[in-house]
């Protein structure tokens, strides 16, 4: 089976189980993960109700579809949980969807008006999303950002529960999603590097008098799929007290 270029980063940036488990493949439609007849027919009539998988199994639009999703402007982990989610692959026991009462309120809180041609109760992820990307992605693509990250800070708070957290309301979550997007976004702008300053050397500089200077850095190496950090303590004459340093195999990126 040949992987998408994104797919197959994905792919290799998911940690082994130090088990080391054989792969296997497992039909998604069942709860053990075995084919049987029942299951297929319930999926080829789930399919034939929504009328909308049709399209997506279009070659091009599909690319689109997946591309979009990794070029939304917001953090990597919700991008990766926008395609689990799509797929169906979130590790959770239950779909994310199925919270619908929380859902709901989410969505009538935040006052954005549902893509048209679409009903709430044959609503699922894959259908919303498809619908803003690629069959309304002009007007669409703000709204799947919010839609996206609404999503993401219902999944967060279900697995804050079986962590003995807090539940929040829908409304509560959609003020506290929009507001972890509108940090992020005030992040980014702020990294950007600006036109008019000019760079100014930055040089070690001695700590004060019985104290230490911890410098920190950090690495990401794109072909290794990995990053790696640093950390140096001097004292207050410049010589090195301790240091270590430590690669990650995770496409972690820049935190």
């Amino acid at each position: 089976m040949l992987f998408l270029p994104h797919e197959a980063d994905v792919i290799r940036s998911i940690p082994i189980s130090v088990r080391l488990l054989e792969d296997k493949l497992i039909w998604v439609l069942s709860p053990n993960g075995s084919f049987s007849v029942r299951s297929a027919y319930y999926g080829a009539l789930e399919l034939s109700r929504t009328g909308n998988y049709g399209s997506c199994f279009e070659g091009s639009k599909v690319k689109w579809f997946w591309k979009m999703i990794w070029r939304l402007p917001v953090p990597h982990k919700l991008r990766h949980f926008a395609w689990r989610a799509s797929r169906d692959i979130l590790p959770t026991k239950a779909n994310l969807l199925r919270q619908y009462c929380k859902t709901i309120s989410m969505w009538e809180s935040s006052k954005l008006a549902l893509p048209v041609g679409l009903e709430q109760r044959q609503l699922t992820f894959q259908d919303l999303l498809w619908k803003l990307l690629v069959a309304d992605k002009k007007e669409g693509f703000d709204l799947a950002i919010k839609f996206v990250t609404g999503a993401w800070s219902l999944w967060f708070n279900r697995n804050e529960l079986r962590n003995e957290g807090q539940r929040k309301e829908g409304k509560v979550l959609l003020n506290w999603a929009l507001h972890y997007l509108e940090e992020y976004n005030v992040a980014v702008d702020d990294s950007q590097p600006s036109t008019t300053q000019e760079a100014v050397g930055v040089a070690w500089t001695t700590p004060l008098s019985a104290t230490f200077e911890v410098n920190v850095n950090g690495a990401i190496f794109a072909k290794q799929r990995a990053v790696g950090i640093g950390v140096v303590v001097r004292d207050v004459q410049g010589r090195v007290a301790t240091a270590i340093s430590k690669r990650i195999n995770e496409p972690l990126g820049v935190v």
